[in-house]
């Protein structure tokens, strides 16, 4: 996982140092490593709880995610690896276990959607 934060730190600071780039083009470049750092550290942690799916969270009754304490469940219940509780938040090194934007993703670990403000999934 550090590897990834690693990996892309350049491009943000090309794409912003100097550049006279808009308030929506720096929004779309945060969107896309937030959601990258998502799906992979979703996809690690499913790996190492050696899970196939989880519990999804989409549709139009379920609100998107932005904090990730206790997330992703599977059958309702805190996952674990190695005979102790993970969830996002540690995956992903997060500050107050929460990232700037909410998502939306499906039983495979596949993230369906992002959103810049909160409400429901699709």
């Amino acid at each position: 996982m550090v590897f990834m934060i690693l990996a892309v730190v350049p491009i943000w600071f090309v794409a912003c140092s100097g550049s006279s780039d808009s308030a929506e083009r720096i929004q779309q470049i945060e969107m896309g490593i937030e959601k990258a750092s998502v799906q992979n550290s979703i996809d690690i942690l499913m790996a190492d709880a050696a899970v196939a799916s989880i519990d999804a969270n989409k549709g139009p009754g379920k609100a998107a995610v932005q904090k990730w304490t206790g997330l992703p469940k599977k059958g309702g219940r805190r996952i674990t690896a190695g005979g102790a509780p993970v969830d996002l938040a540690d995956y992903m090194g997060l500050d107050a276990d929460k990232t700037k934007f909410w998502y939306c993703y499906d039983t495979d670990g596949r993230v369906l959607e992002q959103k810049t403000l909160a409400g429901n999934c699709s």
